[in-house]
């Protein structure tokens, strides 16, 4: 069984898995769970490029940013911050799936990214946002999610 933690969002319980980056020993698990769970987008935060096969057909938007380096982080917040609204521009409206995140770990920039598209949503509708309590529930359920100050 493929590694992974569903994680709670701001629209649902099961908004999004945060997932390790396939591996040649665990591709056909990755995609087994994409089927199952019903995905329709991955955030792809790695240079990994891995390929799925399969009988069935699904239409999967995969979603890959390239300009956060392994160990460090993107050049501006910006550039963030824009791909972070290019992922909700392509999640269907009827999607009925949760979304995968994958970095190379499935902590640091997965978290980063699932945390804030969590807040942005947030920050829309309310006064107030708690960066440090949603970072400390991501980490009951992963350890090292966000991993430093700076992802």
């Amino acid at each position: 069984m493929y590694k992974h933690i569903t994680f709670t969002g701001y629209h649902s319980k099961r908004e999004y898995i945060a997932a390790q980056g396939p591996l040649q020993c665990t591709k056909d698990d990755f995609w087994r769970m994409t089927w199952e769970q019903n995905v329709s987008v991955i955030v792809m935060l790695t240079q990994c490029v891995e390929r799925g096969r399969g009988q069935k057909k699904r239409k999967i938007k995969q979603i890959h940013f390239l300009k956060w380096p392994d160990f460090g982080c993107p050049e501006t917040t910006w550039l963030l911050l824009d791909f972070v609204m290019a992922v909700r521009l392509y999640k269907p409206h009827d999607m009925q799936g949760p979304i995968i995140v994958h970095c190379s770990a499935g902590v640091g920039r997965t978290g980063t990214f699932i945390a804030l598209d969590h807040l942005l949503y947030r920050i829309k509708e309310h006064d107030e946002i708690d960066i440090f309590n949603i970072v400390l529930e991501m980490r009951n359920y992963r350890p090292s999610m966000v991993q430093t100050e700076v992802s």
